[in-house]
């Protein structure tokens, strides 16, 4: 019922940038009680995890054409089989909700975008230290993230890592680059 919850509001006058935030916090809504549900069957977690919502849906600018972008991050290397079915039954469950799966598989349930906290700091410096054209697609995705929920505290240590850029001149460069890669249609 998004499409008509987001009619309804375009006519009581809500603004678009509040729309992108009830979105957002609708899918934030469905995800926790998918994950819930998903522990329920799968069993508990084997230790502490957070799920992230990434690109528009992290920024809060989600719209009704925004597809899924998250990702998990788990502390201990053991357990990655048990977060993938967790992973794998919230993805399909939020697209039943109406939130497409993300034609580049930008989902938890991809080993890619569930991972050790340890990996995703690895991860986030190798974008800054080896700013290769996938590093960049993967820091332009991955750096726009939000904790949902779980109770592994993975913000600080990935926003510490983030917050290096400016020390990583080669990355800024190569990033900002990438954002010229792209016309937007003009006329």
């Amino acid at each position: 019922h998004l499409p008509q919850m987001i009619v309804a509001l375009i006519r009581a006058g809500v603004v678009a940038t509040d729309l992108g935030r009830v979105l957002a916090l609708q899918s934030d809504t469905a995800t926790v009680r998918l994950i819930d549900i998903a522990l329920e069957r799968r069993g508990p977690a084997p230790s502490a995890w957070a799920w992230m919502a990434l690109g528009s849906t992290a920024r809060r600018e989600a719209t009704l054409a925004s597809d899924q972008d998250n990702a998990l991050a788990y502390a201990d290397e053991d357990g990655d089989e048990h977060y993938a079915a967790v992973a794998a039954d919230v993805n399909e469950g939020l697209a039943r909700c109406g939130f497409g799966a993300d034609n580049a598989e930008v989902l938890a349930r991809n080993r890619q975008w569930r991972m050790s906290e340890a990996d995703w700091r690895r991860v986030f410096r190798d974008c800054l230290e080896q700013p290769d054209r996938s590093h960049l697609v993967r820091a332009a995705v991955a750096f726009d993230f939000r904790h949902v929920c779980g109770g592994l505290q993975i913000v600080r240590p990935l926003v510490e890592i983030e917050r290096q850029a400016p020390a990583h001149q080669n990355f800024l460069r190569r990033l900002a680059r990438t954002a010229t890669d792209w016309e937007p249609p003009l006329g």
